[in-house]
């Protein structure tokens, strides 16, 4: 909106147009939605901050609550392999006991320690670290 010179008016005779305030305000949003409720009428004085307007937030709870769901299931399975790793961790240790006494074959106790080392690993894959810069 451009804003005008200001000076006297003149009476000139009839005219027609319409009278703005000096300043026009634009509104949006930053989600595109249907439009449940208008809390303000046009020329309200506004505060900063004052809610002005509600846009159906239906879809968007959904998405928030299906992204807690996933996230919640990615809790389960990560709790799920770290009791798989605990079970592996004991097992391992029977074996070694036993193989130490000589009573397990060596194939057998490496097969254990490979399977006890990849359950390992995954548990780690589960962690995001920061690099090293």
């Amino acid at each position: 909106m451009q804003r005008g010179n200001q000076g006297e008016i003149q009476d000139i005779g009839p005219a027609q147009g319409t009278l703005a305030h000096e300043e026009a305000v634009l509104l949006s949003t930053e989600e595109i939605g249907k439009v449940t409720a208008i809390y303000v009428k046009e020329g309200d004085r506004v505060a900063k901050g004052q809610l002005l307007l509600q846009i159906d937030d239906e879809v968007f709870q959904a998405a928030v609550e299906q992204n807690r769901a996933s996230v919640r299931m990615q809790e389960i399975a990560i709790e799920r392999q770290q009791l798989r790793v605990e079970n592996l961790q004991k097992q391992w240790e029977r074996k070694q006991a036993i193989f130490e006494r000589k009573l397990l074959d060596e194939d057998a106790f490496e097969i254990a320690t490979k399977e006890e080392a990849s359950a390992v690993q995954r548990i780690d894959f589960t962690c995001t670290t920061a690099g090293d810069d």
